[in-house]
């Protein structure tokens, strides 16, 4: 949607139909089980009508060389999964096992992660997501974190130190501007123009609410709402991990801007993770 109103023409991006390309991996290895990811508005641009082909073409057996797809589409969204996080994508699980009943195995999946793990589909703020960080270093690099919460004993690990904890270099007017904004806030208490297309600009994060969707402009203060709930600057890629449910001893490798894109544009670990289960249950139902 941002990408709409940036680049004229967005939709006709052919970036937007790398679907095609996906079904023709599908199409060559025929997995038994596959998962798809995108974005939520996936489901109403072009009217529909890009979904409504994606749908068709992996139940379409001709396309595929063999036997159709049985799909269960579904928007997914990650604070149901524990996740501090208010983000939405929609999942497109297709199959091509018979008589699979995709939202029984759905129920029956949560109830196992449920069991044991009975903390993991509990609400989860930015507090207790990041509460117990210390402010950033030079180089990233802190001593392990005596966790605080349930979720921050699941992202926990035993080694010695914890990396990318490092902040972004704001100018001295975004510090001004990030200084005069409170919790919830964003651009419109500056009373000044922002040259940003993000309706949450400058927008700083409440510590007993879940984030915004985290995305690959975390680091920047313009690019959404990612100011730190009480220090002034965005938020680091740690904290940006932790938010996205990456346990503590991840280490992300890269410049800047490649850090932020692994982090922003990934599939939050939790719901990849009760992804993986459900994908394990379905080929269970394989007679």
């Amino acid at each position: 949607m941002a990408g709409a109103r940036i680049r004229h023409g967005f939709i006709d991006d052919p970036r937007n139909y790398l679907f095609k390309h996906y079904i023709n991996v599908v199409k060559t290895v025929r997995p038994k089980v596959f998962i798809m990811e995108n974005v939520k508005g996936i489901a109403t641009m072009r009217n529909g009508e890009i979904f409504k082909e994606i749908k068709e073409a992996f139940q379409d057996a001709d396309i595929l060389g063999g036997k159709p797809y049985n799909l269960c589409c579904r928007v997914v969204r990650a604070v149901e999964f524990g996740v501090p996080q208010k983000r939405e994508r929609m999942i497109i699980v297709g199959t091509t096992i018979e008589g699979v009943n995709f939202e029984q195995l759905w129920e029956e999946t949560r109830s196992q992660l449920n069991r044991e793990i009975p903390t993991y589909f509990n609400p989860v703020t930015v507090a207790d997501a990041i509460g117990n960080m210390p402010p950033a270093t030079a180089d990233g690099v802190i001593e392990n974190l005596k966790p605080e919460t349930q979720y921050q004993k699941y992202l926990a690990n035993e080694s010695e130190r914890i990396e990318n904890h490092t902040q972004s270099n704001h100018s001295s007017l975004a510090i001004d501007r990030i200084r005069r904004v409170e919790n919830g806030e964003n651009f419109t208490a500056l009373d000044e123009k922002i040259n940003s297309v993000h309706s949450g600009a400058y927008g700083r994060l409440c510590w007993d609410e879940p984030a915004v969707t985290i995305t690959t402009r975390f680091d920047t203060p313009a690019g959404g709402r990612f100011i730190h709930p009480s220090e002034n600057r965005t938020l680091t890629p740690r904290e940006a991990a932790r938010i996205q449910s990456f346990p503590d001893d991840f280490v992300f490798y890269g410049d800047r801007r490649s850090i932020s894109r692994q982090i922003g544009n990934a599939v939050p670990p939790k719901v990849s993770f009760f992804l993986a289960r459900l994908v394990k249950n379905i080929l269970a139902e394989e007679r």
